[in-house]
């Protein structure tokens, strides 16, 4: 079987449907958007994450350093934390770097993965409607 030494051979530059299998429940189609973007958005969550586990360490080394007799087994957890921190922020970088090297060419509607994301404002977010979709009731939503 020959190998073919270019990886993105196989890739499609056309912008990718997705079929509709009921149109009655299936989400507004959204406009196509380069892909570029959409990996720009999700590096900028990967980011925060990153931001809100450093201080999610930050608070947890606070507590520890507090009550270092109740401590003993929680330095690991902490370094764990501190790995998943970078971890996030590494991936953040790859697909910020990665999306400059998208072609401008490939375009997808993000609307169908965005709405397999259980979290309603990081799936707005996602498929960019976060500014089209307000909440349509005065109800605080706290999770």
């Amino acid at each position: 079987m020959p190998v073919n030494s270019d990886p993105r051979s196989h890739v499609s530059t056309s912008p990718v449907q997705i079929p509709s299998s009921d149109a009655s429940t299936s989400p507004p189609i959204a406009s196509q958007e380069p892909a570029a973007e959409i990996a720009r958005r999700v590096a900028t969550e990967l980011h925060q994450l990153g931001i809100v586990t450093a201080r999610i360490e930050c608070a947890v080394s606070g507590l520890i350093l507090n009550n270092p007799g109740g401590a003993s087994g929680l330095h690991q957890d902490l370094q764990s934390l501190d790995s998943l921190g970078q971890m996030l922020e590494a991936l953040a970088q790859f697909l910020n770097v990665m999306a400059t090297q998208i072609p401008p060419d490939w375009q997808f509607d993000p609307t169908k993965a965005a709405s397999s994301v259980k979290l309603k404002d990081l799936a707005q977010r996602l498929s960019n409607q976060n500014e089209a979709k307000q909440t349509e009731t005065d109800e605080c939503e706290l999770f």
